[in-house]
């Protein structure tokens, strides 16, 4: 493993494989779905992996659409491995069988993320459009359960699923013995639709209040798949992580990107190199070591970190904005939401 001392390392990379999916979710930020045949390469994949190596680059996660649709997706993974490079799997669960398990483990993925968003067929199945999703999601977590050392359930939470959400993280913890994180649903992608399944940071930190006392569930699509010491635990935008779609394009956020198009998005790995445009692609310059404003007056920076930055931008138009949300998770024990940018204003932190 190359060691590189910088201020602005780039740690970790989330490589968007394809958009072809066998489901079609209602709740998608990146809109994938069937038939959908779009991705780089092998030759170009392995490229981009040289070239993180060459830049000490520590960990890679790879996501689509559905990974495990693509046929060279545990030679990817290998590859990956033989350079001393964790890898991630991020995966529906649905196709996995006791085959393609045994294939996760021969290809030595460290981390296999799975999605549910209910305790039940009927919700998941009609956020993921698609009937027996969940049967087979959850028969998926459990072939994995003691083949995976790092298994986890990404749940993403929204009005149409909050009441199962409990019953849920019980089950899991209960019959299946794997943790798992809670999102909250972004309006981003299909999901910008339906703007009114998303809950407001009010309504989302009441959720997890009433149902779990803190923030210690609470997760997002960016983060670090487990607690590495030598990997940033906070957001990494325009610091420490990109994100590279389908296409070679390379953007700062998998999240911001959808909602705003090309504001976040740079040049192309796969024509410029991902050395270049790491270090001179416009839109990493810009946003290049980007946090939350208050990080050094704030009590609450050492556990915040200062949020999400995507969260940040999408409701207050500045991605150097205090994530509010985050505000309240990390240092609000009220139970009632705090307006913390009105007592920002009057230097109350």
């Amino acid at each position: 493993m190359n060691v590189v001392k910088s201020k602005y390392h780039l740690q970790r990379l989330q490589i968007e494989l394809n958009v072809n999916c066998n489901l079609k979710c209602l709740h998608c930020y990146s809109q994938s779905g069937p038939g959908q045949n779009k991705g780089l390469p092998f030759e170009q994949i392995k490229d981009i992996i040289d070239a993180a190596h060459g830049m000490g680059v520590l960990a890679i996660d790879l996501t689509g659409g559905e990974p495990l649709l693509r046929k060279d997706l545990f030679q990817i993974a290998k590859y990956i491995r033989s350079k001393g490079i964790f890898v991630s799997l991020f995966t529906n669960g649905t196709l996995l069988s006791q085959e393609v398990a045994d294939k996760i483990v021969e290809a030595g993925i460290q981390f296999v993320q799975i999605s549910l968003d209910g305790n039940s067929a009927e919700t998941h199945d009609a956020f993921r459009q698609s009937k027996g999703a969940f049967e087979k999601s959850v028969r998926g977590l459990k072939l994995l359960k003691n083949r995976v050392k790092n298994l986890k359930v990404n749940i993403v939470v929204n009005k149409k699923n909050q009441h199962e959400i409990k019953g849920l993280t019980e089950f899991l913890s209960r019959e299946i013995g794997v943790g798992y994180g809670l999102d909250r649903l972004i309006p981003a992608g299909r999901a910008l639709v339906d703007r009114e399944w998303s809950l407001s940071n009010q309504e989302f930190y009441k959720f997890v209040v009433e149902n779990f006392g803190n923030q210690s569930a609470v997760t997002k699509v960016c983060d670090s798949p487990i607690q590495m010491s030598h990997l940033a635990p906070h957001c990494g935008v325009g610091s420490f992580y990109m994100y590279i779609k389908y296409n070679g394009e390379a953007v700062i956020c998998p999240t911001m990107t959808p909602a705003e198009g090309s504001s976040f998005s740079s040049d192309n790995v796969v024509s410029k190199g991902l050395k270049y445009v790491w270090e001179n692609g416009s839109i990493f310059e810009k946003y290049r070591g980007v946090q939350c404003k208050n990080i050094n007056i704030c009590p609450a920076a050492r556990d915040c970190r200062g949020g999400c930055r995507s969260n940040a931008y999408l409701l207050h138009g500045d991605a150097s904005s205090p994530d509010e949300l985050h505000c309240n998770l990390s240092k609000n024990a009220t139970g009632d939401y705090i307006a913390y940018l009105e007592s920002y204003k009057n230097g109350i932190y």
